[in-house]
């Protein structure tokens, strides 16, 4: 990959993407390699979860993932800002 970076984020998933495959899409449409870092989210809880990710790909396809996940409404925070 040409222009590879590494960035690091939290996603604050809300209750409504539970089951939807939001870190899969990262992978299979932005051709990102994922790694979980640490979670939060029950089967069956009521509030939103969360992930830190570790995502390495080509910079525009991170920053398109990302753009991705803002328009679902999930909060995204990179590893610049604070948790």
């Amino acid at each position: 990959m040409a222009n590879t970076i590494h960035q690091t984020i939290r996603l604050c998933i809300p209750k409504k993407y539970q089951k939807e495959p939001i870190i899969s899409k990262l992978i299979s449409e932005y051709h990102l390699n994922v790694n979980i870092c640490a979670a939060l989210l029950g089967a069956d809880s009521y509030s939103s979860g969360w992930f830190d990710l570790d995502l390495d790909g080509e910079e525009n396809s991170i920053q398109a993932a990302i753009a991705y996940l803002t328009d679902l409404d999930v909060l995204v925070k990179t590893s610049e800002e604070q948790y």
